[in-house]
């Protein structure tokens, strides 16, 4: 959803069909947009696997029960821990993907 509004958005503002570096950066853009979205559920995912390690100190009974603790202890920023380094990731290769995609539906016809 959100490298077909950018896309569109940049085609509108172009007044024609966006160039393989639009695409590349709406899709770098859509792909940092998304994982802001499912970022702090990882993380909640990640703490709650480690409480299975004898390692990790921390316990919890669920995933309110692990939201709950890392709200109380470390607040809103302990669920986006992590979180430049996981964009220096996923920026690239949100953009190249979505480029692919544009490029293989161009190169079949489908578009």
């Amino acid at each position: 959803m959100f490298y077909e509004t950018l896309r569109s958005i940049v085609a509108t503002r172009r007044g024609g069909s966006p160039t393989t570096v639009d695409k590349l950066l709406c899709g770098a853009l859509a792909g940092v947009a998304a994982q802001t979205v499912t970022y702090p559920m990882d993380v909640v995912r990640r703490r709650m696997q480690m409480t299975g390690s004898s390692e990790y100190s921390e316990k919890y009974t669920g995933m309110v029960d692990a939201c709950r603790k890392m709200f109380a202890k470390e607040g809103i920023r302990g669920f986006f821990k992590g979180m430049i380094p996981n964009y220096l990731k996923v920026a690239p290769a949100m953009g190249v993907s979505f480029m692919s995609y544009e490029w293989s539906k161009k190169v079949l016809g489908t578009q």
